[in-house]
């Protein structure tokens, strides 16, 4: 009976999905997408990219080939105008569509993978990944690149454990270049080899072998990034698209918008006045926005480092597993810009969690309602509870996550209380 309702619950998250993520995918180019498609057709034609962070130029060029949707560039590292290559033969529709069945073909990837980790059945593999809900179906229906470097994430955390950690750092900073995230991992991979150095007689821990391989190939990619575009776009990237992003601003789309839910947003409307976007905030005190911004971070990496050293003497595969799945969970909390495709990589500290028992069933229980709560927020209820009741009901997926991090962290510090330094 219970396992008849389990298949149940997952015939229904794959309806969702094909519903709100395949079937949208398949009839419509979006400009998730078409930023892609579009800046590696540049590519490919020989185009000047010399004025490809200028949004007017860039849309211009979306339409020229045969695209109405909006779009632009501005959020993307340089590197990303390679991705699409491979795609750039195929009309955009079709490339889109090959890009949809990719994305299917890397959910039976990730099944197999998340299988592996944690010896879980496929079925519930299978749960975990259409558990994402909104998360997976976006990143679907837009033609994103979240799940395939999910997979990816995965498979050179497999990699790295099995000695291969060339191969896996080499994957981690190739995703680095074009999506950031994963640089949270490389952050892991670097502390746990400083702590496990002194416990191991291997030269060189597999973790900071990763770590190695990850910065040479880094600097391959700058290289080959400096050789293809000229300095000037280096420039304008860093100047006018990774430290505004840094910030929460993002090009050419609103500071004060609810749908990149990020604590920068929520802060900035409610300590920062404007006079179209935002008339009436709760208290005009630009400072108040600087000071619970820094005291949010303190609060989040402090914990963190709580935690980690509290594990410092701990197994090795149940240190690791911790020292990566942190990092993770404080980076989705403290994201600068949100949507709802990036919490796919949520996945990823779950698994760890649960291929080395992190925590007490209750806690567990927990976290997997909280991680399903994310991919499911009935995003245009909320909005209109904020207009109605309040700005706090605006953001929905900023608290879920942020509850998800606290939980794992009193789960992760009760169970070390509990065994000590015996697990």
């Amino acid at each position: 009976m219970k396992k008849a309702i389990q298949y149940l619950f997952l015939a229904f998250l794959i309806a969702f999905t094909a519903i709100r993520g395949v079937l949208p995918g398949w009839t419509n180019v979006h400009s998730d997408f078409a930023n892609y498609y579009v800046a590696a057709k540049l590519v490919t034609e020989g185009t000047s990219l010399d004025t490809i962070y200028d949004n007017k130029w860039f849309q211009q060029e979306i339409n020229k080939h045969g695209i109405d949707t909006q779009g632009k560039f501005a959020p993307f590292p340089p590197a990303t105008a390679w991705v699409m290559i491979p795609l750039t033969p195929f009309t955009p529709l079709t490339a889109q569509r090959i890009m949809v069945l990719v994305n299917l073909i890397f959910i039976i990837f990730g099944i197999l993978l998340i299988k592996k980790i944690t010896h879980l059945q496929f079925y519930q593999c299978a749960i975990l990944i259409f558990g994402a809900g909104l998360g997976l179906a976006n990143n679907i229906a837009f033609g994103q690149l979240y799940w395939i470097m999910t997979v990816f994430i995965l498979l050179s955390i497999i990699l790295i454990k099995k000695g291969y950690s060339i191969w896996g750092g080499m994957i981690l900073s190739a995703f680095i270049a074009i999506k950031y995230f994963p640089i949270v991992f490389i952050g892991g991979y670097f502390v746990n080899s400083i702590v496990s150095k002194n416990k191991s007689n291997a030269r060189i821990p597999s973790g900071l072998k990763a770590v190695l391989a990850a910065a040479f190939t880094g600097l391959a990619i700058v290289a080959a990034e400096l050789l293809f575009f000229n300095g000037e776009v280096i420039k304008q990237f860093i100047s006018a698209v990774l430290i505004p992003h840094l910030d929460g601003v993002l090009v050419g789309q609103g500071s004060y918008t609810f749908h990149f839910q990020s604590w920068e947003s929520l802060l900035r409307n409610l300590f920062i006045k404007h006079s179209e976007f935002n008339p009436s905030p709760w208290i005009d005190w630009p400072a108040g926005k600087t000071i619970f911004k820094i005291l949010i971070t303190v609060i989040v990496w402090g914990s963190m480092t709580m935690v980690f050293y509290s594990y410092r003497l701990a197994r090795g595969d149940k240190r690791r597993s911790v020292y990566l799945a942190l990092p993770a969970l404080a980076a989705l909390v403290l994201l600068p810009a949100s949507a709802t495709y990036h919490f796919i990589l949520l996945l990823i500290p779950l698994v760890l969690i649960v291929s080395e028992n992190l925590l007490k069933r209750k806690f567990l229980i927990t976290i997997l309602i909280t991680y399903f709560l994310i991919g499911f927020i009935p995003y245009g209820l909320s909005f209109e509870l904020a207009k109605s009741i309040g700005l706090l009901f605006a953001y929905p997926r900023l608290w879920l996550i942020s509850v998800f991090y606290a939980i794992v962290l009193f789960g992760l510090i009760e169970k070390q209380n509990y065994v000590g330094h015996a697990v």
